[in-house]
Order: structure tokens, then C-alpha cells, then sequence
């Protein structure tokens, strides 16, 4: 469909309306002629009229079928019924003159529809001929040329024709009022279509380009969605980067995207991932940028948020060697628990490339890498915190059970007369069956081994597993074991020491004092004989001090 200019658009839908409607009215009168002609003939055979005057009839109603019911163009309908309409009249005015008949009726019709279904112009010249058909057989009746009823006198055709032509010039008067108004409405009507129509074209203009942002965010939040999700599934923090740097110059369509991290005093941010080959080469070189005031990164890292650098022409961005095409730069700062821990470098090689609305969008998807560079972080210091603990765990419990079994081994044997201790070290036993290792935390502690009653027979997988697993409880009990009884072992020691502090606090004097000490120590370790003593045994004697011996002697028990 051709697209024509608002204003000849809205003339053009406006001339189409109406000649719509001329249509439609002009359709409408012919089926009502041909209904009120059908009833017209039928009234003849009541009244008898003069055959010409009928003949005339008759084919004028033949004439209105043939233009309501057979197609043909809207001109040829409109002219067969101003034809018809002046045939009538023009066979009245011959027939009965201007005063008996309807003559004058019809040309006022005849002016009328060619208003209407023409236009003004046309009813000016219908009437024109009218009355130039109401002048030339005045003449040829008043003449004697045609017969005339004798009432028709030149007074009649007189007062009968300016009647006519004060209705008819009145008529005209009023079509030519009524279609200035219509023009006029028709003119305002296409002003205000032209009007909807031009906001029409804006609005959808509008929309289009809403439409299109709209689309253009959630692909932008789609693709940030998409590579927050990679992201969070990744644990090596240096494959975290490298895939969100990929990913983030693919899907933005980026020339160069990089990540820096901070140094512990956010004084240096270091290049840590790239996705050019060219931020590659300066991960290689160890490229780093110092945090001053005249750099974008420390506007970024002092305010914590985005910073645009966008081009039209020749400027500084122009003149970095290591991005030479860079012509629109966006830099954000990644931020953990409140915190700036690195930035996130997008470089473009469209001008003016990046908007607020676009940092807005980015900066999610920053904050979401900047948690997962964090977990990451937190679960790699985790782990390292753990496997130190395993391991100084594993130590702790190797010097434990050396200890313990460096002052007692213990090594039973199930025989069929029962269980029996073993005196010799298992290892220095000969191999045979199976034999299971007894391991705590990675320590091997002990060892299980099983013979079965035909040496000969040989141990599947299934048996071994089930002895791995009975071995690794027997490890965990051997050791719930050992740390009951050194506990209390502990609580023992505990218990003396605070039995011995009482008694020796029951007194205040010296003397008694060291020789409830010398007393208790012998009870406690059963020995021979405890001595304490206070002071130097061999300095002379001064006053206020001196030396005080405790000793106690264990006796002789009787025999």
C-alpha cells in the first residue's frame, strides 16, 4: 500500500467517505424508487392515464431497476437518475403545463440530487437547464406550437416560473451553505485526522523504539543472567574470571573486556583475566594500574560506581596504544560485603556505546561476579584452612599414638581355645591372609589380619571393603578410647594436685608446710624417700632467714 503525506492521506480517506456515502444514499433512493414506481404502475390500473404519459413511466421504472440492480459505475447510476428525474418533468410540463402538473417538482428534484449526489456545481447547471426547458416550451405553448390545457394562461407560466426560480435559487442558496459547511467540516475533520494520524505515526514510532529497548535490556539482562549462572558454578577462581570476561565480550559484542583485582591497599589494580589477545599480552607483561587521582579506576574505586568514556571524535581515549580502536569505555567496580575489590573494563568500538541505563544492567551483573570472585575466595581459604587442620589433626594423632604405643602395645589373637595375648610385634609375624591396615586420619595405628581355616582360599573384594570399614570403626573407637583414658588420666593428675594443694594450705606454718609436701610427694609416687627443701642449704645463717629440710623415709614393710 503506497504511503501518501498526512495531509493528502487524510484529503484522500476523507473524498473516499464521502463518495461512500453518495453511494450508499444513491443506492437507498433507487431501491425506494424502484418500490414507490411498482406502486405508481400498479395505481394506474385504478386511474387510466394518457398512453405517452404512461410509456413514459414505463421506461423510466425499467431505467431505476436496471440502475439499482445491475453493477455499473456510481456516474452512470447518478446520471440515469437525474435523467429520469428530467424526463418526468420535462413530459409533465408538455403534457399538463407549468400550473396542473408536477413539472416543477421533478426540476426541483433534478437540482437537488445533482447537489447532492454530484455536487453544487452540477445543480447550477441542472438548473440552468431547467429553466431554459421551462422558458422554451412556455414559448412554444403560449405560441401555440403545442397544445396547452386552456387553463394556462402567460400570467401562470409567469408567476409559476418565478415561483420556481425563488425555490430553486433558494435551494441552491442552501446546497451551496450546506456544502461550504460540509467542506469546511470535511476540512476540519481531515485536520484532525491528519493530527491522530501524525501521532498515530509518532506514538508507534515511540513504541518501536521502546519496543526495541525493551528487547535490547532483556538481552542485556538475559546474557548477565546467563553468565551470572556459569559463574556461580565455577571454583577455581582464575577459570571464574577467564569464562566471565569470555562470555561478557560475547554476548555485549565488546572489542576488549578485563578484570582487575586490588592489591590489600587498593593502591594497584592488576590485570587478572582478559578476553583480547591484546589484554592477554599485558596479563603477561603483569600489567597494573596505580590508583590516582587523574585515572577513572579511582573514581571508580573512591565513589564505588560506574564511569563512561565515550568518543565522537578526536580525543584522549584515541590515543591509549594498548586499545587504539577503543571508542567507548565502561568501567565498574566489582564490590563484595560493601567493599571495592576490583573492576570489571569494557571497551567498545562503537561511539557512544554505553548509557546509564546499560551501566545499570552491568553493574548487576558485576555485583554477581564480585560475590563469586568472593566465595571462591572464602572457600579456597577454607579449604586451605581445613587441610591444615587435617593435617596438624593427622600429626597430633601420629605423635599421640607413638607415644602411646611406644608405653604400651597391646596385640590379641582369636584361636579356638579362645583369645590370647600376643608378646610379639605383628609385624615381626609372618604374613598370611589378610591383612588390613588400621588407619586414623591417615596414620596407620594397627593392623587387622585374618586367616581363614584352608589358608589356600582367597579373599574377594566385597570382603576386603567389609574388613576396610569394620578396621576404620575400630581406629575411631581405638581412639575414643585412648582419649577417655588419657582424660582421665588428666582428671587424676588434677585431682592429686588439688588433694596436695589443700593439704599443704591447711597450715600456715613453714615447717609444717614442707613437711606435708615431702609427705604427700613420697605417698603419691611411692618412693623411697621425697625431700624439700627452702632456701640455700649452704649459706651461713643470717637473721630473719634460713634454710628448712623437709624429708620423709618410707619404712620397711614387716615381713
Amino acid at each position: 500500500m503506497p504511503q501518501f503525506p498526512p495531509n493528502l492521506q487524510a484529503d484522500t480517506i476523507s473524498a473516499a467517505e464521502a463518495h461512500s456515502w453518495r453511494e450508499s444514499f444513491l443506492h437507498r433512493v433507487l431501491i425506494g424508487a424502484v418500490i414507490l414506481g411498482f406502486l405508481a404502475i400498479l395505481s394506474t390500473l385504478l386511474f387510466p392515464l394518457n398512453l405517452v404519459l404512461l410509456s413514459v413511466y414505463v421506461v423510466a421504472y425499467l431505467l431505476v431497476i436496471a440502475a439499482a440492480f445491475v453493477k455499473m459505475s456510481y456516474s452512470l447510476r447518478a446520471g440515469i437518475l437525474l435523467f429520469i428525474l428530467y424526463g418526468i418533468g420535462l413530459n409533465n410540463l408538455v403534457v399538463f403545463g407549468i400550473g396542473a402538473g408536477s413539472a416543477r417538482l421533478f426540476f426541483l428534484s433534478l437540482i437537488v440530487f445533482a447537489s447532492l449526489l454530484v455536487s453544487v456545481r452540477t445543480s447550477i447547471y441542472m438548473f440552468a437547464v431547467s429553466v431554459a426547458t421551462i422558458l422554451v416550451i412556455g414559448w412554444l405553448t403560449l405560441s401555440g406550437i403545442l397544445p396547452s390545457p386552456s387553463s394556462e394562461t402567460p400570467g401562470l407560466w409567469v408567476t409559476s416560473g418565478a415561483t420556481f426560480l425563488l425555490l430553486s435559487v433558494t435551494l441552491i442558496l442552501a446546497l451551496n451553505s450546506f456544502q461550504v459547511q460540509f467542506d469546511r467540516a470535511q476540512e476540519r475533520s481531515s485536520v484532525a485526522i491528519s493530527s491522530l494520524q501524525m501521532e498515530r505515526a509518532q506514538l508507534e514510532g515511540r513504541i518501536a523504539l521502546r519496543t526495541q529497548e525493551l528487547e535490547q535490556k532483556t538481552s542485556q539482562l538475559r546474557g548477565s543472567t546467563s553468565i551470572a549462572r556459569v559463574a556461580s558454578q565455577l571454583e577455581d577462581i582464575n577459570d571464574l574470571m577467564d569464562t566471565v570476561v569470555k562470555l561478557t565480550a560475547e554476548r555485549f559484542k565488546l572489542h576488549h573486556a578485563g578484570i582487575f583485582l586490588l592489591d590489600d591497599r587498593r593502591k594497584t589494580a592488576f590485570l587478572q583475566a582478559a578476553s583480547s589477545e591484546t589484554g592477554k599480552e599485558l596479563i603477561a607483561r603483569g600489567y597494573r594500574v596505580e590508583v590516582d587521582r587523574r585515572s577513572a579506576i579511582n573514581v571508580v574505586v573512591e565513589q564505588a560506581r560506574p564511569y563512561i568514556i565515550s568518543t565522537t571524535g578526536d580525543s584522549l581515549i584515541n590515543r591509549d596504544t594498548d586499545f587504539p580502536e577503543t571508542r567507548s569505555r565502561l568501567t565498574l567496580p566489582l564490590i563484595a560485603r560493601g567493599v571495592v575489590i576490583g573492576l570489571l573494563d569494557l571497551h567498545s568500538q562503537q561511539e557512544q556505546a554505553f548509557g546509564q541505563e546499560d551501566a545499570e544492567i552491568l553493574q548487576a551483573l558485576t555485583d554477581l561476579v564480585a560475590i563469586s570472585i568472593e566465595n571462591v575466595r572464602l572457600m579456597n581459604d577454607t579449604r586451605a584452612l581445613i587441610t591444615q587442620l587435617e593435617t596438624l589433626t593427622s600429626y597430633q594423632s601420629h605423635e599421640a599414638w607413638l607415644q602411646y604405643s611406644s608405653r604400651r602395645a597391646s596385640a590379641y589373637q582369636y584361636t579356638p581355645s579362645g583369645i590370647r595375648p600376643l608378646y610379639d610385634l605383628p609385624e615381626e609375624r609372618e604374613a598370611a591372609g589378610l591383612q588390613v591396615p588400621v588407619t586414623l586420619r591417615g596414620q596407620n595405628i594397627g593392623k587387622i589380619t585374618l586367616r581363614r581355616k584352608d589358608n589356600t582360599a582367597r579373599w574377594n573384594e566385597r570382603e576386603r571393603e567389609l574388613v576396610e570399614k569394620l578396621a576404620s570403626q575400630v581406629a575411631l573407637a581405638l581412639d575414643n578410647s585412648r582419649l577417655v583414658e588419657e582424660a582421665q588420666k588428666s582428671a587424676q593428675r588434677d585431682q592429686l594436685i588439688a588433694k596436695v594443694s589443700s593439704r599443704v594450705r591447711e597450715t600456715l606454718d613453714v615447717d609444717a608446710v614442707v613437711k606435708t609436701a615431702a609427705v604427700e610427694l613420697r605417698r603419691i609416687f611411692d618412693l623411697k624417700e621425697a625431700e624439700v627443701s627452702v632456701g640455700s642449704m649452704t649459706a651461713a645463717p643470717m637473721p630473719m632467714t634460713g634454710s628448712l629440710v623437709g624429708k620423709t623415709t618410707r619404712r620397711p614393710k614387716p615381713n
